[in-house]
C-alpha cells in the first residue's frame, strides 16, 4: 500500500495569475471542441459563468464559499501525456522529466507502452513552458474548479456520488499503485466533459497559494507567494473538486502532472 501523504489544505485565492504565463493566442469561436494543431490536444469549451468556489464542509482552508465570475475559456479534455510532452522536448522548448520512471514502472516516460499516460516528474515551470509552447497557458485555480464541477455545487466532477473505481484512479477505490492512461474513466467526466479531474495525478494551476477573501489570514502569513496550487488529487491522494494543495513549484514527483487552458473569444 502506498503511504498516504497528509494534505495540508488551508486556503488560496482565485486571483488571476495569467501574468505568470505568457499571453496565449485565443482559439476560434466556441464550437464545443477544438483540436490543437500543435500537440493534438482536445480542448473543451467552458462558458462564462459564476463559480461558487469553495466548500463549507471541507477543510478549514476551503472556506468561505464565495462567488467568482469567470470569462469563457477552453480547457484540455485530459492531462498532458508522455507523447505530447515529448513533442515539446524534441523541439527544445521543454526540459525532459527529471525522472523517466513512475512509481512502479521502469521505464515509463520513454516506453511507448505509456505514451498516452500522464507525464509526471514535471515542475510548475516545466508545465508553464509546455503550455507556452502549445499556445496555451495553465488554468487559474478558479478556472480549474469551474471546469471540474460547473455551477451546480457538486462535490466531484461526476456529481456527489461516493468515489468508486469506475469514476477515478485512486488507490482507495482502484487499488492501483500508479497512473493509468488518460481518459480511462469516462463515467467520471465533469459537466463539460473534462476527464481525470479527480485522481490519477495532481495538476498544477497558475495561482499562488493564498487565502480566499475572508478566509484565515494565517495561511497568507504562513505561505505568502511561496507555493503554487495543485488540484484534483492523484492515485495516491483522495481529493474532491474543491480541495487545493500548496506545493513548492520546483517539486517533481511521480503523482504530479498538468493540463493546459486557453481564453475564448
Amino acid at each position: 500500500m502506498i503511504a498516504q501523504r497528509k494534505l495540508i489544505v488551508f486556503v488560496t485565492i482565485a486571483s488571476s495569475a495569467l501574468a505568470a504565463c505568457s499571453t496565449s493566442p485565443r482559439f476560434p469561436d466556441p464550437g464545443g471542441v477544438e483540436i490543437s494543431p500543435i500537440d493534438g490536444a482536445r480542448l473543451l469549451f467552458v462558458p462564462a459563468g459564476t463559480l461558487a468556489m469553495g466548500n463549507e464542509d471541507g477543510w478549514a482552508g476551503q472556506k468561505p464559499v464565495h462567488d467568482v465570475p469567470l470569462e469563457s475559456f477552453w480547457i484540455d479534455e485530459s492531462e498532458v501525456t508522455n507523447r505530447m510532452y515529448t513533442l515539446c522536448v524534441e523541439q527544445g522548448s521543454c526540459p525532459p522529466p527529471v525522472e523517466k520512471t513512475s512509481y512502479t514502472r521502469d521505464p515509463y516516460y520513454e516506453d511507448p507502452t505509456y505514451e498516452h499516460f500522464p507525464v509526471i516528474h514535471v515542475s510548475w515551470e516545466d508545465a508553464i513552458a509546455y503550455c507556452r509552447w502549445a499556445g496555451r497557458r495553465l488554468p487559474t485555480e478558479a478556472e480549474w474548479e469551474m471546469a471540474a464541477r460547473g455551477t451546480d455545487g457538486r462535490l466531484y466532477p461526476w456529481g456527489d456520488q461516493t468515489p468508486a473505481s469506475n469514476l477515478l484512479n485512486n488507490f482507495d477505490v482502484s487499488f492501483l499503485e500508479d497512473t493509468v492512461e488518460v481518459g480511462s474513466h469516462p463515467e467520471g467526466a465533469s459537466p463539460f466533459g473534462a476527464l481525470d479531474m479527480a485522481g490519477n495525478v495532481w495538476e498544477w494551476t497558475a495561482d499562488w497559494f493564498r487565502p480566499y477573501p475572508g478566509g484565515d489570514p494565517a495561511a497568507s502569513e504562513s505561505y505568502g507567494e511561496i507555493y503554487r496550487v495543485l488540484r484534483g488529487g492523484s492515485f495516491v491522494d483522495a481529493a474532491d473538486a474543491t480541495t487545493r494543495y500548496p506545493n513548492d513549484p520546483a517539486l517533481q514527483t511521480h503523482d504530479i502532472g498538468f493540463r493546459c487552458a486557453a481564453p475564448a473569444l
